[in-house]
């Protein structure tokens, strides 16, 4: 499966409203993390849509992350329902490290919501593994 990570900032207007309409879908009522901040303003330099690239070149809707901050970021992301049990979610998190890495990332903390907490935090420490050294405590936020 591949991915595109794109800036929303840099996302064209068809798309927005196709991501918009995902994240207004009566699944998501109750999701926690980045699908909090899709309509806000303010995020337009960290907030990130992820993107399943198809071989015809079409993209469609994936999830969305928050990557706020400059070299130390806190991360917090949204995988749309009917992607949640493929088990894509680590080649996102592998090409999300990609995309952190060229705006010069060096630390990512992760905040840990809801009830997909668990696999979040694996997911929290395979993205942190790609910046540093395995760390016996990572930092992971609870809220």
């Amino acid at each position: 499966m591949k991915f595109q990570i794109i800036l929303k900032a840099d996302v064209g207007h068809a798309e927005c409203q196709a991501v918009s309409a995902r994240v207004q879908f009566s699944d998501h009522e109750n999701n926690e993390g980045a699908i909090k901040s899709w309509s806000l303003a303010g995020y337009e330099n960290s907030m990130y849509v992820v993107f399943l690239s198809e071989a015809d070149g079409m993209r469609t809707p994936f999830g969305l992350v928050v990557a706020a901050g400059e070299k130390h970021v806190e991360v917090t992301w949204w995988i749309d329902s009917q992607y949640r049990s493929g088990g894509y979610w680590k080649d996102m998190i592998d090409e999300l490290a990609v995309v952190l890495k060229a705006r010069g990332v060096a630390h990512v903390r992760a905040r840990v919501l809801g009830i997909h907490s668990e696999k979040s935090r694996a997911l929290y420490e395979r993205l942190q593994s790609h910046f540093v050294a395995a760390r016996p405590n990572p930092s992971i936020e609870r809220t």
